[in-house]
Order: C-alpha cells, then sequence, then structure tokens
C-alpha cells in the first residue's frame, strides 16, 4: 500500500492573495538519522564585508572532521557561538542542507552561516542609580574597525575606555581603562561615580587577558596594572599603584597548575594629610589569599584590619 498526499487548491482569507504553489516540483525532504555518517562538503558564509576570512575558518574548523550527523550539529552550535561571542555580528544563524552539485559527495552536506555585520559606529547612552547615587556614560562603539574583530569602545562624560580584543590573533582581550572622580568596584566594571564625595581620582588600568576562560581558565595568562592618582581638587592627595599576575598551565586533562604574584605601593603626596585606612591594602579571603579570613593578614588593633601601604 502506498502513501497519499491530499492537496487542497489555496483559498483567499480575508482577501488577501495567496501564492500559487506547484506542489509536483516540490522536493521531497530527506531524513538523516543522527548517528548516519556525514562529511561536509564546504561551509559558506554569508554577510561578511569586512571581516578576514581566517577569523571565521578559525572558529568552524572543527566542521571539516569525519564524524556523523549529530556531531555536526554540535560543532555547527559550537561554531556559531564562537562566531556570536566575536561581538561583530547582529544574529548569527546556521542552515544545514544535503550537498549538491558536481563536486557533492554521497554522504556530503553543506553548512551555511549568516552573519550580518554590525554597523561601523554604534553610539549608546547608559545611566546607573544606586541609592542617591548615579551617573551617565555616553559611549560610541567601533566594532571589527580593524577587520580582526577588534571592538573599540570609547566612553565619555564620566568613563573613558578602550577595548580591543584579539588584537593580535592570538584571542587576548586587552582593556585600558581611563576614569576621573570614580572609584572601581571590581576587575571588570566600573561602580558608583562620586565626583561630590570629597575623593577626585583619576584611575588608569591596563588589563592583558591571554586564559581561554575568565571563570575557569585552563591555559593562559593575565596581568593587571592599576594607577590611582588622588588629589586632583580633592581632600585627599596620594599615588597608588598595584599589579596582579597569574599564570595557568595545563598539567593533564581536568587538572591545571594555577600561580599568582600580587604587588602594591601605597604613598601620600602631601605630608599635610594623612592617608585614609579606605585606601589602603587588605589582604585574605577566597578572592585575594585562600586560606585566610578576610581582611585576616596585615595590621590589626582591637581585631580589626588596619590594612598597609606596602605588600
Amino acid at each position: 500500500m502506498g502513501t497519499v498526499y491530499a492537496k487542497e487548491k489555496h483559498k483567499s482569507i480575508a482577501g488577501l492573495p495567496q501564492p500559487e504553489i506547484n506542489y509536483d516540483e516540490c522536493k521531497e525532504s530527506k531524513y538523516i538519522p543522527l548517528d548516519a555518517p556525514v562529511w561536509v562538503d564546504y561551509i559558506s558564509v554569508d554577510g561578511i564585508a569586512r571581516t578576514h576570512d581566517d577569523i571565521v575558518a578559525d572558529a568552524t574548523r572543527d566542521l571539516f572532521k569525519p564524524q556523523n550527523f549529530r556531531n555536526v550539529l554540535f560543532n555547527a552550535h559550537k561554531a556559531r557561538l564562537r562566531l556570536q561571542s566575536l561581538g561583530c555580528f547582529r544574529n548569527v544563524s546556521v542552515h544545514i542542507d544535503i550537498s549538491h552539485g558536481p563536486t557533492a559527495t554521497p554522504e556530503g552536506v553543506e553548512v551555511t552561516f549568516y552573519v550580518p555585520e554590525l554597523k561601523r559606529f554604534i553610539d549608546s547612552v547608559n545611566t546607573e542609580v544606586e541609592h542617591i547615587e548615579g551617573s551617565v556614560v555616553v559611549g560610541l562603539r567601533a566594532p571589527n574597525t580593524f577587520v580582526n574583530t577588534e571592538v573599540e569602545h570609547i566612553e565619555g562624560s564620566v568613563v573613558v575606555g578602550l577595548r580591543a580584543p584579539n588584537t593580535f590573533g592570538r584571542g587576548e582581550r586587552v582593556f585600558v581603562e581611563y576614569s576621573y572622580g570614580s572609584r572601581r568596584s571590581n576587575n571588570f566594571t566600573i561602580g558608583v561615580m562620586r565626583p561630590f564625595a570629597g575623593v577626585h581620582e583619576e584611575n588608569h588600568i591596563l588589563t592583558i587577558d591571554l586564559r581561554d576562560d575568565r571563570i575557569f581558565p585552563s591555559c593562559g595568562f593575565l596581568a593587571e596594572w592599576t594607577i590611582e592618582l588622588a588629589g586632583l581638587g580633592g581632600d585627599v592627595r596620594l599615588l597608588k599603584n598595584d599589579i596582579y599576575l597569574q599564570s595557568i598551565l595545563s598539567v593533564a586533562k581536568n587538572v591545571t597548575l594555577q600561580g599568582t604574584l600580587g604587588a602594591g605601593f601605597l604613598k601620600g603626596l602631601s605630608n599635610d594629610m594623612k592617608i585614609g585606612i579606605t585606601d589602603k591594602f587588605f589582604l585574605g579571603g577566597p578572592l585575594d589569599i585562600r586560606g585566610f579570613r578576610m581582611r585576616g593578614i596585615g595590621p590589626r588593633s582591637d581585631g580589626n584590619a588596619l590594612g598597609e601601604d606596602v605588600y
């Protein structure tokens, strides 16, 4: 017994014209089991105008390995995430089809990535409010300026920054930050701005990140140098330097060896003013030196940490 396909002529709905479809010319869909052996004949990328071909080739190289259809789907999704993480495309989509043409293999498929690039310049205005304090940041992003997937990020009014990932083609993330009248809340973001709180600061932060992952790295190197200058119109005058180095080495599968080195120096710029305790260095804790409680290293008074000028 065969299979019967019913056809019904399309009717117009609410006066809207319906497309004319010739069902005799429609091709039958082909089902591919997930465990079936599949070979990727070629990969096409639509939408690239400024990005170098080697950047895309590096993100999709795993698709050309011999595999089954399940692995093709997995590697195509992984390649899509890699392209999306470059920050140069609006939305990356993938289409997989049976290979066609004279060079097509019997078990071949075609993988097509649609990668519409972002505009050359993107402006933004961000506001941040916390309790009774707030900040306004006006920014200008220039993604993929030098066709190597860099993202220059310039922010004005309160903060000025420059972000250029993958500048040297080794997957590094370089971040140079300049701010005035603010304090930094952590290594990656800028905290609430306090230009009228009596402390006028100028921060210069240089971060070079060669790690493969920021949260759980398995290899790579991280270097961060922070220079803080206070006293430009405020009642506190000091110079603060902080250097942090981290190196991760993979010794075996799921086993890594990590070493860190940190150093800091704090010096007052005037003999008339003393350095406040909030500006000093405090060591100890899970995010600093493990095995010690928070601010557990250094001089103390009645059980309270006093901080250090040098470490």
